[in-house]
């Protein structure tokens, strides 16, 4: 529901922006504490902060994930993979 609202943001009336905008916060906040985790316990390797990382892997998934109909079978596992790949896994 989160990724619907997201594609319409600017029609939002402000309060449920808010909201959104802490939704988003929250996710990030969490995939940014699961990320330095995985590295202290050298499950994850890479060198950006776990926030940077946490956004970028987000921003990808969503964007997978928009386009994941139109896509050709598999393309989801390699994308995936390449993530996985960002991580040192």
């Amino acid at each position: 529901l989160s990724m619907v609202l997201q594609n319409e943001y600017r029609l939002l009336p402000p309060s449920m922006q808010e909201r959104l905008d802490a939704l988003n916060e929250a996710y990030l906040d969490g995939v940014a504490a699961i990320l330095a985790r995985g590295r202290e316990l050298g499950e994850f390797r890479f060198d950006e902060s776990p926030r940077d990382k946490a956004l970028f892997l987000l921003a990808t998934l969503h964007g997978a994930v928009l386009k994941f109909r139109s896509m050709a079978p598999g393309s989801f596992e390699t994308i995936r993979g390449q993530l996985l790949a960002t991580l040192g896994r």
